[in-house]
């Protein structure tokens, strides 16, 4: 009997490390594509967006991460993301290193809008007027909405700040009509709003998870048969 019961939690505890370590294995080769996605996508020619149209072609699963250039100009609203620099300078002092990205609606010929990222800025610069952009046209990664969950704080309009980028708050603060899609300025710069603050780096821990569930399954199986060899000795003793 006690043969037996062990023998049916090892092979139980085998199967179930075995299962685990096969499903890190298969996250881990979808992270890899995803990421080569990415790569892929960001290297592509810039799409052209100038009208409703333009933004009404996209999609998601197309065109997430697709480079762009936007045609129009900038509106004087403004939102703040609180989020923590991803690129950020090297001469960056350590005080400026916690801050806002600050988002702002670009206006295309047509009236058509589309939140805009326009990068980072230090905490002490929150409502101050952002660095002026003259050109009629800007470089963007293209981006979808962020999703709200459990762990996701509640906005603080009253202070013009957002914990997620959701558009639809967007809008309705703006009183603009926006899309699901969004744009983060590619443009690194040497004064804020620092650009070029797409995380295109997915964190990939999936290796290390495999090997551990696997090496965890190998360990069992050595002790288990240790543990039957000493049971056999003992017996035969």
């Amino acid at each position: 009997m006690r043969l037996a019961l062990s023998i049916g939690f090892t092979g139980f505890a085998f199967i179930a490390l075995i299962a685990l370590g096969t499903w890190q294995a298969e996250r881990l080769i979808w992270k890899q594509n995803l990421q080569a996605q990415i790569i892929a996508r960001t290297h592509s020619a810039p799409l052209e967006i100038k009208n409703a149209a333009d933004i009404a072609s996209l999609r998601e699963d197309t065109h997430h991460y697709r480079r762009a250039r936007l045609y129009g100009a900038f509106a004087d609203k403004t939102l703040y993301w609180f989020t923590q620099i991803n690129n950020k300078p090297a001469s960056l002092a350590t005080i400026d290193k916690v801050g806002y990205h600050i988002l702002q609606p670009f206006i295309l010929a047509d009236g058509t809008a589309i939140a805009i990222d326009r990068g980072f800025i230090p905490a002490r610069l929150k409502g101050k007027p952002p660095r002026e952009i003259k050109d009629t046209s800007i470089e963007v990664i293209l981006r979808w909405a962020d999703k709200r969950n459990w762990f996701s704080a509640g906005d603080n309009l009253a202070q013009e700040t957002l914990y997620v980028r959701d558009s639809d708050v967007m809008s309705r603060y703006w009183q603009v009509a926006l899309p699901a899609v969004l744009g983060e300025v590619t443009t690194a710069t040497r004064t804020p709003p620092y650009g070029n603050q797409s995380r295109l780096t997915l964190p990939n821990k999936h290796f290390g998870y495999m090997i551990t569930w696997f090496s965890l399954a190998g360990i069992l199986v050595i002790i288990s048969l240790l543990w039957h060899i000493r049971e056999r000795k003992q017996a035969q003793g």
